[in-house]
């Protein structure tokens, strides 16, 4: 496990990867939001770094916003996106299949380069999706950093963070009360 910060050979904090989601905020909120979390960096995972609806993300536009405010960004989205074009990532329904991907040395080469980087910035792993239940962040890139020994935050768009853990904790819970009882 890489960590940051030593005293005198011992380890004090864990290298934290952020995660956000664009989703339709306008340009300073999403700055707003990198800011308030000392973000230096952002990693776009985003398999096709484009969009309709909100044109300020598009990879080209996004790039310079963030250059603007003097944070770094990196495309990722062809090694750790969650939607591939090489079918051999695809399931037999044609939809993503994330152990495969997991399993690629494309993915595994994304994911060392986040661990490296994140030791010299402050990371956060930019997609469309705001929730991060909903997207690849916390399902397939989350559990292989943890593997890793990183831990990741979620940045929500009105600036809370929930933890990775946390997260798969409130999912469970939630599907556990939407089951029904074979007894009720």
């Amino acid at each position: 496990m890489r960590l940051h910060g030593s005293s005198r050979g011992r380890v004090t904090t864990p290298v934290v990867i952020f995660t956000i989601g664009h989703s339709n905020h306008p340009a300073e909120h999403f700055l707003e939001l990198l800011r308030a979390h000392g973000i230096t960096a952002v990693a776009d995972v985003r398999s096709k770094p484009y969009t309709k609806y909100a044109k300020h993300f598009c990879r080209e536009q996004v790039e310079r916003l963030l250059r603007g405010a003097g944070i770094h960004y990196v495309f990722l989205g062809n090694q750790i996106g969650g939607k591939p074009d090489d079918p051999k990532l695809l399931g037999s329904d044609g939809k993503p299949d994330y152990a495969r991907i997991a399993a690629s040395p494309e993915f595994a080469a994304g994911i060392d380069r986040l661990v490296k980087g994140a030791s010299r910035q402050t990371i956060a792993l930019m997609c469309g999706e705001e929730n991060p239940a909903n997207c690849h962040r916390h399902h397939l890139i989350a559990p292989a950093l943890a593997v890793r020994g990183v831990r990741v935050s979620h940045i929500l768009g009105d600036s809370s963070v929930v933890e990775d853990e946390e997260l798969k904790t409130l999912q469970s819970r939630k599907i556990g009360q939407t089951q029904n009882s074979l007894f009720s």
